[in-house]
């Protein structure tokens, strides 16, 4: 009888697992995620937990514009060290703000360390950039370029990274708010260890870095820091800043350091972030 007992219940969970994976993505309307101007893209209603591949975590949430009409599409990348951190933050106020001036929000969600080790957080980011760009942008009504990188902390860095790399077609632009640039510099912190594993090749501590990529004809890169940052060492700035100056373009790619925000999306400042956006858009 208990045999039989449990036959039943797993089979009842296998049924209940099957229907929430055949069930479409939520949608949600309200709260806190309601446009500022009231006005939202016909598009339709945000859609919650949208697949682009084929992890648990491979799911993404997609925030239409509050304008009659999308200017282009911000895929954020949430921050949390590689270890923690979710697609909500893409609900934080200064990422909103970027729907009320046109911008459609798609955020992600990405395979976590230390139980998945680089290069899995960059190529989770390449396959929802990959299925946004094929799939994704017209299955939703919106925007497939231009295809804008933003992320805070880790974040930072993989929309960065993401950006700057050699062999994909990426982002084209990006913002990291925070993010690491140059690797072998953190190579003994226990964010460098969760990430690569204990004693990692110098090789791959350079290739994970976007100073190792980054080069003049490279597509339009803003990076901000808090100059007092401790989590993430502001040093990490004058070193992209200084990669820049010797292998960059400085009239689209630039460094702000800001000396309030701490290591937060505070630092996502209109007076930093607008003008680069309308730079992105120029013809």
């Amino acid at each position: 009888m208990r045999t039989r007992t449990a036959a039943l219940a797993t089979l009842a969970c296998v049924a209940l697992l099957a229907a929430a994976c055949s069930n479409p993505p939520s949608t949600v309307g309200g709260g806190d995620h309601q446009c500022t101007t009231g006005q939202q893209d016909p598009a339709g209603p945000a859609q919650m937990d949208v697949s682009y591949g084929p992890d648990i975590k491979h799911v993404l949430d997609i925030w239409p514009a509050c304008t009659a009409s999308a200017v282009g599409t911000i895929v954020y990348i949430h921050g949390g060290g590689y270890t923690g951190g979710s697609k909500q933050q893409g609900a934080h106020n200064n990422v909103k703000r970027l729907r009320d001036n046109g911008w459609v929000v798609v955020s992600i969600d990405y395979r976590l360390a230390p139980f998945q080790r680089w290069p899995a957080q960059p190529n989770d980011v390449q396959r929802a950039i990959d299925w946004w760009r094929s799939t994704g942008a017209s299955a939703f009504a919106a925007p497939v370029a231009p295809l804008v990188g933003v992320g805070w902390s880790a974040g930072g860095h993989l929309a960065e990274w993401n950006n700057v790399q050699d062999a994909e077609v990426g982002f084209d632009a990006s913002i990291s708010v925070g993010g690491g640039t140059y690797w072998p510099d953190r190579a003994g912190s226990s964010t460098a260890n969760n990430l690569f594993g204990l004693n990692p090749l110098t090789a791959t501590l350079v290739n994970a870095s976007s100073t190792t990529h980054l080069d003049a004809a490279d597509p339009p890169l803003l990076h901000i820091h808090y100059d007092d940052d401790f989590y993430v060492p502001v040093g990490q700035a004058h070193t992209l800043d200084a990669a820049i100056t010797a292998s960059g373009n400085p009239a689209v790619h630039s460094v702000q350091l800001d000396s309030t925000c701490g290591h937060s999306l505070d630092c996502m400042r209109p007076s930093y972030v607008d003008p680069f956006l309308a730079s992105v858009l120029a013809p």
